[in-house]
């Protein structure tokens, strides 16, 4: 009886333990399908986020190509506007050499000038010193026309005398 006992306590023990097996493979079951759904779940949320993830890099790889391109653009321009300023430093440098040229001839025909006024200046004097003399002169030559206008008629005087005596001195003879 003991052994029956004890057959029949390890029989229910074991119905037990089946029971419990049971219920565990059961709960395992459903842990294993939760974990396939959730697995099932993350996938796609990973294959949406892999997705987004690869859209991204197409967005990003486009706008690269797009900043490449500017930048190729902007070092194009910056190489021309390089060209154009060493064209435009040139030119610079060519005017500012005509400028020089064109200062000393400044120079020069200012220099010229003031000769030329100090020139003027001088002839100016000698036409007033000359002037002075010719009017002297010519206040003498008045002087001496007078003077001569006296004479002619003092000569006159003298020759309408001589006359009157030679007329006289020829009826007296």
């Amino acid at each position: 009886k003991t052994f029956q006992m004890d057959l029949e306590s390890t029989k229910l023990q074991l119905e037990d333990e089946i029971e419990a097996k049971t219920e565990l493979q059961k709960v395992l079951i459903k842990i294993q399908e939760e974990a396939r759904l959730s697995r099932d779940r993350y996938e796609k949320e990973l294959e949406g986020k892999n997705e987004e993830i690869e859209d991204q890099r197409r967005k990003f790889n486009a706008r690269i190509t797009e900043v490449q391109e500017q930048l190729t653009e902007v070092l194009a321009k910056a190489s021309n506007l390089e060209k154009i300023k060493q064209r435009l430093q040139g030119e610079v440098e060519k005017l500012a050499d005509e400028a020089d040229k064109q200062r000393k001839r400044a120079d020069e025909a200012v220099r010229r000038n003031k000769q030329l006024e100090k020139e003027v200046d001088e002839a100016r004097q000698r036409l007033s010193i000359i002037s002075a003399e010719l009017e002297s002169a010519l206040q003498a030559n008045r002087n001496y026309q007078s003077e001569l206008v006296k004479v002619k008629s003092l000569n006159e005087q003298l020759t309408e005398q001589i006359d009157i005596i030679t007329r006289d001195k020829r009826r007296l003879q």
